[in-house]
């Protein structure tokens, strides 16, 4: 007989299934969730989210337990059958199994369904999704970082507040996933790959985001804990396999028309009337050698600035200028790098707006005009729910900070393209203290 559970209680028991320690290995903890899956709803072991996306083609991914065999079928809002193309990844010796399905032949115009079924050919649950118009001037982005599943007693109220906010699309610049352990951070040590599995595993399972019936395409690059290890750089002993398990989660690709895939998670992509370029500041981050990027990413950043003469919009999980000497920052750890970077902006003719996450606390910071030849911002998102910096962010709005909020919160960037050569935006912050929230006005005007 099978018993079945609700989704809190089947969380609640898995919790310790889920926070392996690192001197157990993944094989054991398997053998302790293959018997607990005997016993429980099989549909508490599926989640249906939607990846990278353009106008024709997207990205849904299906994560489940390998014992279920079910088929998929893609609709349109007429019923007529879809064909997709679908890669399968097992990790590790995880019994859950990760399916990237790809779309393509979409319309921005229609609406979308995927269903799956089971052997029996009876419906074991329906997601909806459409694809992305990008070449809408007037997106609605939701921008939010750090999600910690040790700390989500508030994940249901944000994301609530995110999925009504109604965004065309969601960016998330690192720690979703928080895959080192407390204990690792405290011993200054990388989380075992299977222990960093389990996290990214518990976080779908724990989340709202991934368990909505309309879905949203999410786009995301990592930080840290995504990586699995405290202010992680390009020491990581495991930052390959960690790579494969973040974007075996997480799928950018070329077969995406509108993406640009450059080194580490780094990608790139034209929408909205605007270059969206995102680095990866982790993976080739050397702090003794005074390196951020590296040079074959600086590299490809500077080709693909070049690549048009669209505004540029431009984000990194860490924050570009160093504002706190407690918090990491790109001009704080290689500094001749970024000046190299801020010089290659300069002379160019297009204008850029920057966009971080990581430090807990959320601002808008002016940059002014003599850094780059044109007055723009640092927009920075953080944390969805984690720690909060409270106060220890705040500065005076002498000192370019223009707006802030140190409490759980995300960001929802609201775009109006209304010339081709300059950024005018409108910035609402939602957060869980509604005292803190704020609503911000911007525009990067061309240099006169």
């Amino acid at each position: 007989m099978i018993k079945k559970i609700n989704r809190r209680d089947f969380l609640k028991e898995t919790s310790l299934l889920s926070l392996v320690a690192t001197s157990v290995s993944f094989s054991s903890a398997a053998k302790e969730i293959d018997s607990f899956v005997d016993n429980i709803n099989i549909e508490n072991l599926i989640r249906v989210y939607q990846t990278a996306t353009d106008t024709i083609s997207t990205f849904l991914v299906i994560v489940h337990v390998d014992s279920f065999d079910f088929k998929i079928r893609v609709e349109d809002q007429i019923g007529f059958s879809l064909t997709y193309e679908v890669t399968e990844v097992k990790l590790l010796d995880s019994r859950y199994v990760i399916k990237k399905v790809f779309i393509t032949g979409l319309s921005c115009l229609e609406k979308y369904k995927v269903i799956l079924l089971n052997s029996d050919y009876k419906q074991i649950l329906q997601k909806s999704f459409s694809s992305l118009n990008l070449e809408k001037l007037n997106p609605k982005i939701a921008f939010l970082t750090c999600c910690n599943h040790r700390n989500a007693d508030l994940q249901s109220y944000m994301f609530k507040k995110l999925v009504d906010s109604q965004p065309d699309m969601i960016l998330i610049l690192g720690d979703l996933v928080y895959a080192n352990s407390p204990l690792d951070t405290f011993l200054n040590q990388a989380a075992k790959p299977a222990e960093a599995l389990s996290s990214y595993l518990r976080s779908l399972f724990t989340f709202d985001l991934f368990n909505q019936d309309q879905l949203t395409p999410i786009f995301s690059v990592w930080d840290d804990h995504d990586m699995g290890f405290n202010n992680a750089n390009t020491s990581h002993p495991y930052k390959e396999l960690m790579l494969k398990i973040f974007r075996s989660f997480f799928p950018v690709s070329s077969q995406i028309k509108g993406i640009f895939q450059g080194p580490g998670v780094s990608f790139a992509m034209t929408a909205f009337g605007k270059d969206f370029i995102f680095l990866d500041q982790r993976y080739f981050k050397d702090p003794e050698q005074k390196i951020f990027l590296g040079r074959e990413q600086k590299e490809w950043f500077f080709s693909r600035m070049e690549s048009n003469d669209l505004p540029k919009l431009i984000f990194g999980s860490q924050q570009f200028w160093s504002y706190k000497k407690i918090a990491e920052s790109f001009e704080k750890e290689a500094k001749p790098e970024f000046i190299e970077v801020l010089d290659k902006i300069k002379a160019m003719k297009v204008v850029a707006l920057f966009f971080s996450g990581d430090v807990h606390y959320s601002q808008i910071q002016k940059i002014s005009h003599e850094i780059l030849g044109f007055e723009t911002y640092e927009i920075t998102s953080s944390a969805m729910f984690s720690s909060s910096a409270r106060f220890l962010g705040k500065r005076k709005v002498s000192q370019g900070q223009l707006a802030y909020c140190g409490y759980q919160n995300f960001l929802s960037l609201n775009f109006n393209q209304t010339e081709k050569d300059h950024i005018s935006l409108k910035i609402q912050c939602y957060s869980a203290k509604s005292e803190s929230q704020f609503v911000s006005e911007i525009k990067v005007l061309p240099r006169s």
